[in-house]
């Protein structure tokens, strides 16, 4: 390409000229977006030259803009946060590149003078080439680098060094994200393995009679986790003021001792851990905490909780003896604490007055509302009169009055502020 008297000046003259265009649809952009008045008058402010002699040999105002301006127009904008710092690098080492290369073109201005020496060629094909990407004028910058390249091919041990190492960074970093990768992939297979066995047992149980299925259900320790998950929510209408009703899994003991009693405090060990919640391991018998019982406060996951073999210490609530399918229900010890602490500290007692928010309507039990998060009561629906119900709505706020705090059983009972 470059076969002429003077390759070093033709090459930087083509690498310029596309440098030119490239700055003069810049300047024009950032100037059009970035500022109010016309892009007349701008010019005017950064070069005060006669600007309408120069248009009258341009068609447009992006080609009357002077090449000789080019660093006044940079260095006048670029501290500005709103303008050219948005899209142009603002360090002291590119300016100076960028004067360099004005300089530049006086060499191949004057036919007389001899081809400009290859290094300073190199070096002002490298800034022209540095200042294109910085302006995201990545074509271009391809353009300039195609004549660098036929210029100075990489035949130079210094260069092929470098390149070497280039691609040994780029090699090294290939290698972690190629680690990564392998990681996410084996844990990935391991939930393709987990669920495939889930399946294969699932298939194993529902090939099984009906009669068969129900036999080996009440066998002891025969159910597994999947399959306890599998059978469905054990719903039961709650006498709790909770507003959500909970769902218990299948008993996994043929039946639970008589040592346990409600309100009794114990502690246990975490055995399984599941979306429901979490079995615990007791002296002599199991017990389930459901997800609701664990802690006050929004969770993603229960293992943000509590951990596999973790001891802890629970609350029986609830034996379930009228279903011999249930496990005896839980609540973490350090829940209750915590719905305690907050009770006392927010002042909540019998006839203080709160705004709450419904969180659901119950036909048959009323109003569940929230006082705070993890801390809810229960609008009983025999106190609540015919026309102040068709003002409840859920995610509503109302003012009501607590009547009643059970502290043992974390129940608070409402009323309205109307009768």
């Amino acid at each position: 390409m470059i076969a002429t008297k003077y390759p070093n000046r033709d090459a930087l003259y083509a690498a310029h000229t596309t440098y030119r265009d490239a700055m003069r649809r810049f300047i024009s952009r950032v100037l059009k977006k970035d500022h109010d008045t016309s892009l007349e008058e701008l010019i005017r402010r950064v070069a005060p030259s006669d600007l309408d002699n120069a248009l009258k040999l341009y068609n447009e105002i992006e080609a009357a803009i002077d090449i000789q301006n080019f660093p006044d127009f940079i260095i006048t904008y670029w501290n500005d946060p709103v303008f050219f710092s948005k899209e142009f690098n603002a360090d002291s080492m590119v300016r100076t590149d960028t004067e360099t290369i004005k300089k530049g073109r006086k060499l191949w201005a004057h036919p007389g003078l001899e081809d400009t020496a290859p290094e300073n060629t190199r070096t002002l094909l490298s800034l022209i080439s540095k200042v294109l990407g910085e302006i995201h004028e990545l074509d271009e910058k391809r353009k300039v680098e195609v004549i660098h390249n036929q210029l100075f091919p990489y035949d130079s041990e210094e260069r092929l060094a470098v390149m070497s190492k280039c691609l040994e960074r780029e090699l090294t970093t290939l290698k972690k994200h190629m680690e990564a990768t392998d990681e996410r992939l084996a844990v990935v297979e391991g939930h393709y393995t987990h669920i495939t066995n889930t399946l294969n047992q699932l298939r194993t149980v529902l090939e099984k009679p009906p009669e068969s299925r129900e036999h080996s259900r009440n066998e002891p320790n025969q159910l597994t986790e999947t399959e306890a998950e599998a059978e469905g929510p054990a719903y039961e209408e709650s006498t709790t003021n909770q507003p959500s009703l909970e769902s218990l899994p299948v008993q996994k003991s043929a039946e639970v001792s008589n040592t346990l009693e409600v309100g009794q405090h114990l502690t246990g060990s975490v055995k399984k851990i599941i979306t429901d919640g979490v079995f615990v391991k007791l002296d002599k018998d199991e017990g389930f905490i459901p997800k609701s019982e664990l802690t006050l406060k929004p969770i993603n996951h229960l293992s943000d909780v509590v951990k596999m073999d973790q001891e802890v210490e629970v609350i029986v609530i609830d034996l379930n003896q009228q279903d011999s399918k249930k496990l005896p229900s839980l609540r973490l010890k350090s829940k209750h604490d915590e719905w305690i602490r907050r009770i006392d500290e927010n002042g909540y007692h019998e006839g203080s007055k709160a705004q709450v928010t419904i969180t659901s309507i119950h036909e048959t039990h009323g109003a569940f509302a929230e006082l705070e998060t993890g801390v809810s009561g229960l609008m009983h629906h025999s106190i609540i009169p015919p026309d102040y119900s068709k003002s409840l709505s859920e995610g509503g706020n109302i003012l009501a009055i607590i009547s009643r705090i059970d502290r043992e059983n974390e129940k608070i009972d409402l009323r309205p502020t109307v009768e």
